[in-house]
């Protein structure tokens, strides 16, 4: 376009930017910035709708910091925000790395009512979405509230707000039970559950550890016959590892092998991490019987083939740690038979194997 001497505009630089935004790929994430600063050079002064597709493309990426520098940016000069902006803005503080922003959201919220902008129902969502998944049981349920009782809230919109509520509940240290009732109440509201729904659900679960919580819903989400791929499988798997569920996790892996679904080493390296940060030396040893098994049966996938295998080190250092001689040296043998490589938390974990009280003679 430039090339054949013909000037961008406001238009051209907002259908940019919204081409960017259907992108969510990290090395996307700096490109509304990028593009901003090249309206800049051309002299194109930005509109409300432009600085609006900034934010919202940024709260794509979970890039809050450059939400917030966008925001700023349109206030210098002389716009005012409107629902669109504190709606997107929301949003970028809902996925912010590590669990969101809530307090950020709570503070576009505040400053929105500060401007005379009435919250809409997609609004309200967001906000039990931020707080739910914040861990802020008491304020979600409040938003959910308002948008229970808003005009042109659907029962879909409602039915999922008390799925997030749920699953907020469940991080702000309600009981499983407690969260499963709410969840299941969702679908007296007039929309049953859907894979997405929980899809988010487990996410969250596995993000912070909550294996009965996970393993319940996806038992459901079986149960109910919906649609469920391998990433479900694995985020059980990871919050069973994260939350200590280690024995729980490798049946989990167990399900994928029967389901004939993939599974990664770098999954396999996290349960063995479970393993050891519960000190759980049986499942340590029961998961090298388990990867033999899906081995052979063409179901692991090396993802960076000739590295040191991270979970065998970790089931040694469990085994290690547990001061159990027999089932860590066989961990030895195995990793000596297929010449296996190990790092250096390995092989430490083979010495302190062989010094244990009663085996330096037997060595000898």
């Amino acid at each position: 376009m430039e090339s054949k001497d013909v000037t961008p505009d406001q238009v051209t630089f907002n259908l940019l930017i919204q081409a960017t935004s259907q992108k969510r790929g990290d090395s996307d994430a700096q490109m509304p910035l990028i593009l901003y600063r090249r309206m800049k050079k051309t002299l194109v002064s930005p509109n409300l709708f432009v600085f609006n597709s900034l934010i919202s493309a940024s709260s794509k990426t979970g890039s809050l910091a450059l939400a917030e520098l966008f925001l700023g940016e349109l206030r210098a000069a002389g716009l005012r925000p409107d629902l669109f902006t504190y709606a997107s803005l929301i949003a970028a503080a809902t996925n912010a790395p590590g669990g969101g922003e809530p307090q950020a959201a709570l503070r576009f919220y505040e400053d929105m009512e500060t401007e005379g902008v009435e919250a809409d129902e997609i609004t309200l969502f967001q906000m039990v979405r931020a707080l739910a998944l914040g861990g802020d049981a008491a304020r979600a349920r409040a938003f959910l509230a308002k948008l229970e009782t808003h005009p042109r809230a659907g029962p879909q919109s409602v039915a999922t707000g008390h799925r997030y509520l749920a699953v907020g509940m469940a991080l702000d240290g309600a009981s499983t039970e407690e969260a499963l009732e709410v969840w299941a109440g969702a679908a007296d509201r007039g929309a049953e559950a859907e894979s997405e729904d929980y899809a988010f659900a487990l996410r969250a679960a596995a993000e912070h550890g909550l294996y009965e919580l996970a393993s319940e819903l996806l038992s459901e989400l079986r149960n109910d016959g919906l649609e469920s791929g391998p990433s479900y499988y694995e985020m059980v798997a990871r919050a069973c590892a994260r939350g200590g569920g280690a024995e729980l996790a490798l049946a989990w892996l167990e399900e994928m092998g029967d389901e004939g679904f993939y599974v990664t080493t770098a999954l396999v390296d996290e349960v063995a991490a479970g393993c050891r940060e519960a000190g759980d030396w049986e499942s340590a040893a029961a998961l090298l019987d388990l990867v033999e098994t899906l081995r052979d049966d063409g179901l692991i996938r090396e993802e960076h083939a000739g590295a040191p295998a991270a979970w065998l080190a970790d089931a040694l250092v469990t085994c290690a740690d547990a001061r159990v001689y027999a089932p860590g040296m066989e961990i030895v043998q195995h990793v000596e038979s297929n010449g296996v490589a190990l790092t250096t938390q390995g092989y430490n974990a083979i010495l302190r194997l062989l010094l244990l009280p009663g085996q330096q003679q037997q060595q000898s």
